[in-house]
């Protein structure tokens, strides 16, 4: 969660600092995917047993990545200033409607960037600073369980999120992290006739990563939402804001970064389209973000709600 712009010490570093070895994906936005999602918060509710959620999204971010001087706060590099991708999740319900389980991949599409050129290196590194930025590369694999902690049905629901992510191929051009990370999480959501809210919080445990003299590692993933259906008829209709945020957990500089986002849903038969954007504050956050979510609803049983309003928080 969060989109990284990270700070270094200077533009160029001294013998002594640690190689550089980011490992880390510039788009840290993955879709939220289920009964109660936003654009990357969820609730808590979780899907009935044969019920599939399907979410494919396309994101353009711009300085998602940037280096900037601790002392002088003048810019160093800009290793990612553009970038574009996909992402493709998908939520199954598994048993009644407390457990499901879910998959998804993003893909860095195009990007454009110094590529950390300009910061410089004596040492010798497998991160390969003179190359360019890769226009096509895989992020981060996404395992994951969801679990109902409360009664189904109720207006307020809680679950525990348990994630595992695989990188897929793209930790040197900022597109996955460099190894396996785990989350687990809890998220809880509130319900009152057109109004709903969400929330969530988590940690992720991460190996630690250098870029210069920032170091990276485990961190704190926060997100809340907010939304309401409007009174149209047939059709399901909705607006939306959410923040999300991180906080780097084990290191001397925290890296707080937080983005704001808005968007509308309109909802139809079985699928819905958000339509949104948003920019950050701090130093993990994008100057600006453009995104589209295309949502699908598959339901093996009779839905018993009208699929365009379970795609806007019915």
């Amino acid at each position: 969660m969060g989109l990284w712009r990270l700070l270094a010490a200077g533009p160029a570093v001294a013998q002594s600092s640690p190689s550089p070895n980011p490992g880390f994906p510039a788009e840290r936005l993955t879709p939220a995917v289920g009964p109660t999602a936003f654009s990357q918060v969820e609730g808590g509710r979780v899907p009935a047993a044969g019920q599939v959620y399907v979410v494919a999204s396309a994101q353009a971010i711009y300085r998602p990545v940037v280096l900037r001087s601790t002392l002088s706060d003048v810019e160093a590099a800009v290793p990612v200033e553009y970038h574009t991708g996909l992402d493709l999740a998908a939520e199954f319900g598994v048993w009644r409607q407390r457990l499901s389980v879910g998959v998804g991949l993003p893909v860095t599409t195009w990007q454009r960037g110094d590529r950390l050129t300009r910061t410089g290196s004596s040492e010798p590194s497998a991160f390969d600073t003179a190359r360019p930025l890769a226009p096509l590369a895989l992020g981060d694999l996404r395992f994951r369980g969801k679990a109902l902690l409360t009664a189904p049905d109720r207006p307020t629901d809680l679950a525990v999120i348990v994630e595992l992510t695989a990188p897929g191929g793209g930790q040197q051009d900022f597109a996955a992290t460099s190894s396996f990370t785990f989350s687990p999480r809890l998220a809880g959501s509130l319900r009152h006739r057109v109004f709903i809210g969400a929330a969530q919080v988590g940690v992720r445990f991460a190996p630690q990563r250098w870029l210069y003299q920032t170091t990276l590692h485990h961190l704190l993933e926060w997100g809340a939402a907010a939304g309401f259906r409007l009174p149209v008829r047939r059709v399901g209709l909705g607006l939306y804001v959410e923040t999300a945020g991180v906080l780097n957990l084990v290191s001397d500089s925290p890296l707080l970064g937080v983005e704001l986002r808005g968007g509308v849903r309109l909802g139809w038969l079985r699928g819905a389209l958000d339509l949104g954007g948003g920019g950050g504050l701090g130093s993990l956050s994008p100057g600006w973000r453009a995104s589209a979510q295309l949502r699908f609803f598959w339901d093996t049983i009779p839905a018993a709600v009208c699929p365009a309003r379970a795609l806007t928080w019915d």
